[in-house]
């Protein structure tokens, strides 16, 4: 299987796929290489749950800061 059709299976199989899109394995795909290397998946997950905190941190204030008011 050529890395277009491989790359072309992984794209249409993640996309209906219910975790969501194996990008370590897109990449691995794409690039043709035969050893996992770098986590990409976990990687990105991480600079996502990173760019997230500070809305999460404000909306934990903005919960405690709702719950003091009712009180």
């Amino acid at each position: 299987m050529s890395s277009v059709s491989t790359l072309n299976s992984l794209l249409s199989s993640s996309s209906t796929s219910s975790s969501g899109i194996d990008i370590s394995s897109i990449l691995q795909a794409a690039t043709g290489a035969s050893s996992s290397g770098i986590d990409v998946t976990a990687a990105v997950n991480s600079a996502v749950a990173a760019a997230q905190a500070p809305e999460t941190a404000w909306e934990n204030q903005e919960s405690t800061l709702e719950s003091q008011s009712t009180d």
